[in-house]
């Protein structure tokens, strides 16, 4: 619905819709905000790929404007985020979680380790994912840390790092992005 609608029409549906929709909340809203019946959007997307929702937002929000780093493939590049609940740039408490994304430009084609470190410049005990910033239709690589590497064959382009922690969690973090 980006792609062929754009943001406005996005933004447009989601000021449209309560917070918990129905099947009948969506039948109206379709035709005010896009100006197509449901039935005629619901078979124009029937070819389309499913995309899970961090597919959907990453499209929407987190990649939109400028990077927050740049990957240098000849030298270490390092950024802080504030992961605290209270922090600019920082969603929830979600569940039992606080989520903060920040956007990543690489260049060029390249092997880059991802580590992030805490005050105390160890490895910090938190979940991240990188994901390229495409349509779901491109079917878009997502890197996870998995605990046993961190290192990722990027293509040139924007993306999504999101980190993960426990809502009660409050430290300013180290990110290095590291050419391997």
């Amino acid at each position: 619905m980006f792609e062929e609608y754009g943001p406005e029409a996005v933004a447009g549906l989601c000021d449209e819709m309560p917070y918990f929709t129905t099947l009948d909340d969506w039948r109206e809203a379709i035709p005010k905000v896009l100006d197509v019946e449901f039935s005629e959007l619901l078979s124009a997307y029937e070819q389309y790929p499913r995309c899970h929702r961090q597919q959907y937002r990453a499209r929407l929000w987190e990649c939109a404007g400028e990077p927050d780093a740049i990957a240098d493939p000849n030298g270490e590049v390092v950024f802080d985020i504030d992961m605290d609940c209270a922090a600019n740039g920082v969603i929830g408490p979600l569940g039992s979680r606080i989520v903060a994304t920040r956007r990543l430009w690489f260049p060029e084609e390249m092997r880059t380790g991802v580590f992030i470190r805490g005050e105390d410049g160890e490895d910090a005990e938190l979940d991240f994912n990188v994901q390229a910033c495409a349509a779901c239709s491109e079917h878009p690589h997502l890197y996870a840390d998995t605990g046993l590497t961190t290192v990722f064959n990027f293509s040139p382009g924007m993306y999504e790092l999101v980190v993960y922690a426990g809502s009660d969690f409050s430290e300013s973090l180290s990110v290095h992005l590291e050419p391997f």
